[in-house]
């Protein structure tokens, strides 16, 4: 527990906390906090959560845990008495369900680092108010570790489908300089690399011609599954992106955010300080960039 309760309406340590940043838009919300909760550990932690949610898409949720000591992490995710949460290990990177697959419910992928961590069920409860408390199912994500740690969790909505409709995936894949997952959902084939400012190349992903370079701190690129075209970015906190070579972002100073959708054969690229700017590219028959014609605001 992060504070320390003594008994009904009453602390032995409260933690603090404090909000780093905070971004809303139309295209998504992007929250940044942290707490010393766990500063009184005989080897000290402090933990900085960050929550991407692109709107009408997903969560993706980042914990990083300074320390120098080692520590057993445990990653909560609380349901509702009614729920029916399950963990299917069927594939190479196991997903915990909210409920069966031809029910509508939330389906969620968890990374720790270096691979590490397992997802098991507990019995838990919920309190929905102050004197009352129900049992209520729990999926945990626990790993060990020592020193800083780095956990990305997926929060996909699923609607109701056939059991031969195909699932939503998630996979971490091969980068340098960051982190980097790939996201298989619906139509749609999305790439998320995590880099801090460090110039990051992504090359694992399952189309092998795709390569992503950024030194944006997250950077979200989202391609046709049937034609690999690109079709929306979201970027924060950087000032350079590029797509197999081809220059999509490169400002003077440092950026808060970036966000672009495909018209066409354009990107209509937004940023805080200008109005929509418009990247014309040249794409090849599969609709992968292969050079960039123009740009103009």
């Amino acid at each position: 527990q992060s504070s320390e309760p003594d008994g009904p309406f009453s602390w032995k340590q409260i933690a603090e906390a404090r909000a780093r940043q905070w971004i809303s838009h139309r295209r998504f919300d992007y929250f940044e906090g942290e707490h010393n909760g766990y500063a009184r550990l005989d080897s000290p932690v402090t933990h900085v959560r960050s929550v991407l949610f692109l709107k009408e898409n997903y969560w993706i949720i980042r914990d990083r845990v300074v320390t120098v000591g080692a520590h057993r992490y445990d990653l909560h995710f609380h349901f509702t008495p009614d729920a029916a949460p399950m963990i299917d290990g069927r594939s190479a990177v196991a997903a915990a369900r909210e409920r069966q697959i031809e029910t509508p419910g939330l389906e969620m992928f968890a990374f720790g680092s270096g691979g590490r961590g397992e997802w098991h069920k507990e019995n838990g409860y919920i309190s929905p108010r102050y004197g009352e408390r129900f049992d209520a199912p729990t999926l945990v994500f626990s790993a060990e570790g020592a020193g800083a740690q780095d956990f990305f969790t997926f929060l996909i909505p699923r609607d109701s489908q056939s059991p031969d409709s195909p699932v939503s995936q998630a996979r971490e894949i091969k980068s340098t300089g960051g982190r980097s997952f790939e996201i298989s959902c619906g139509a749609s084939r999305d790439v998320l690399h995590v880099g801090e400012g460090r110039v990051t190349n992504t090359t694992g992903a399952t189309d092998a011609k795709l390569r992503l370079a950024s030194d944006f701190d997250w950077a979200w690129a989202r391609f046709s599954s049937d034609t690999g075209t690109l079709e929306q970015l979201v970027l924060l906190g950087g000032s350079q992106f590029s797509i197999n070579g081809c220059e999509i972002m490169n400002a003077k100073d440092r950026i808060e955010y970036a966000v672009a959708r495909r018209v066409g054969q354009e990107l209509m690229v937004e940023t805080p300080a200008s109005e929509e700017r418009r990247v014309i590219f040249q794409m090849d028959v599969s609709g992968v960039l292969t050079e960039e014609m123009e740009a103009v605001k």
